[in-house]
């Protein structure tokens, strides 16, 4: 069994390692710091990543695929280039394995079977998510996530489609509409 004298230095121990830490922590400005249980620090460095987003109501006609325009970058550590907002799409800076996040907002309406988001990769629709629509006050969001393997060059554009026989608009809220993007592993 241990001795007072014993646990009270294991203490101090383990509270000047955490102190330490905890000065290294203020010490360095990281973007993405992971603790680790080795009891040090590891830096990611800065996350190659990019999301651009719509400020503005868009509408779309029933049955048609339509490009949602985007008119602002949120954020963009992918590289020069990368967030192209004059054709609404991110271009892919470096080859790997990317996690993919689209989201749109629907207009309330009870008309219709399915909102969907499409995600467009150099002009092929290749994911897909939908759900029905939403009555009543509230509108219908959709997220479509996915981990891509992509390749220097791609370019990805959000698409909406809707069929509600009519006009429906897209919201503008929440930093959403939006298509973003983040390095996860380079290959």
């Amino acid at each position: 069994m241990a001795t007072n004298d014993e646990l009270e230095a294991q203490l101090r121990a383990v509270t000047s390692r955490t102190l330490s830490l905890e000065r290294r922590l203020r010490r360095y400005e990281f973007i993405n710091p992971t603790l680790a249980l080795s009891r040090d620090l590891i830096d990611l460095g800065q996350v190659p990543c990019a999301k651009i987003r719509a400020t503005s109501n868009q509408t779309l006609t029933t049955g048609v695929s339509t490009v949602i325009l985007m008119d602002t970058i949120a954020f963009n550590t992918l590289g020069e280039g990368a967030a192209d907002l004059a054709n609404d799409r991110i271009i892919i800076q470096r080859t790997g394995v990317y996690l993919v996040v689209g989201t749109l907002i629907f207009d309330s309406s009870a008309v219709g079977t399915r909102r969907t988001v499409i995600l467009d990769l150099n002009g092929v629709l290749v994911e897909e998510s939908n759900k029905p629509p939403l009555g009543g006050e509230n509108g219908t969001i959709l997220q479509l996530i996915r981990l891509r393997s992509l390749t220097l060059g791609d370019k990805l554009t959000l698409i909406g489609v809707q069929d509600s026989g009519g006009n429906l608009t897209t919201l503008a809220l929440f930093q959403d509409p939006s298509l973003a993007v983040m390095l996860l592993a380079e290959i």
